[in-house]
Formats: structure tokens, C-alpha cells, sequence
């Protein structure tokens, strides 16, 4: 496997578990729960993984997995994975409102999770990217 393909699948991988690290923090942050043990993972772990699936959609549609081929100088954009993770955060809010009802009382955890969110993936994009510029 090349680097290019080697950096977008670690990529792919980072934004899926910043994403759900997010939706878990922000979970713990509305209900005020201590320990990742207490979480009730029976109801949410569909809701996280449609979620997942959901943001990964929105950011290839944004434009965050073109692969880089000779630009391993470039650093992906900030207001350009922030405006993705927004947009995410947005049609997750509609998904929930709209079409996956049962979810109920995710109001405050997808704001959290927005928030999180956007501090999570920047530093993950950052640290891979730092880490790919050494090997390319």
C-alpha cells in the first residue's frame, strides 16, 4: 500500500473514532455519568454507529478524503474540516429530529459532540498529518 492510501485509511479510521469518542464524551456530558462502564451502550451503540457511517458520508461529500498525491507539505485545511464537521452536526440533528425517533434526549449530546468534535478531528488531522510529513 503507497503512502497517499496509507494516510487517507488512517485518516478514514481517526475521524470514525474522533467522531464516536465525541458522541461518547458528549453522552457523558449531558447525563452527567462518571465512567465509560455506566454508558448504556445496548441503546446508543446503533445510534453511534448510523451516526459514524452518517459524518464519514458528510465529510467525503466535503471533500476531506481526496487523496494528496505529492502534497505532503499540505496541511488539511482547518475551516474546511470545521465546516464539515458542522454541516455533520447539522444533519445529524435533522436525522435525529426526523427520521431515527427513538433516539430520545440527543438534543444536548449532538451540541456537545459538535464541540468536541471539532477540537478532536482538527487534532487528529494535525497529528497524522505531522506524522506523514516525517515518513513522505
Amino acid at each position: 500500500m503507497s503512502k497517499p492510501w496509507l494516510f487517507l485509511f488512517i485518516k478514514l479510521i481517526s475521524d470514525v473514532f474522533a467522531v464516536a469518542v465525541s458522541f461518547m464524551l458528549g453522552y457523558m456530558l449531558k447525563f452527567e455519568v462518571e465512567s465509560l462502564i455506566s454508558l448504556p451502550f445496548d441503546i446508543y451503540i446503533k445510534f453511534l454507529l448510523t451516526i459514524s457511517i452518517l459524518w464519514v458520508i458528510i465529510f467525503n461529500l466535503s471533500g476531506l478524503y481526496k487523496l494528496q498525491v505529492d502534497k505532503a507539505n499540505r496541511i488539511d485545511n482547518p475551516i474546511k474540516i470545521s465546516a464539515a464537521v458542522f454541516s455533520s452536526a447539522f444533519f445529524t440533528y435533522f436525522f435525529v429530529i426526523y427520521v431515527y425517533k427513538e433516539a430520545f434526549n440527543v438534543n444536548d449530546i449532538i451540541i456537545y459532540a459538535f464541540l468536541i468534535s471539532l477540537i478532536l478531528v482538527n487534532l487528529f488531522r494535525y497529528f497524522i498529518w505531522n506524522i506523514y510529513k516525517k515518513i513522505a
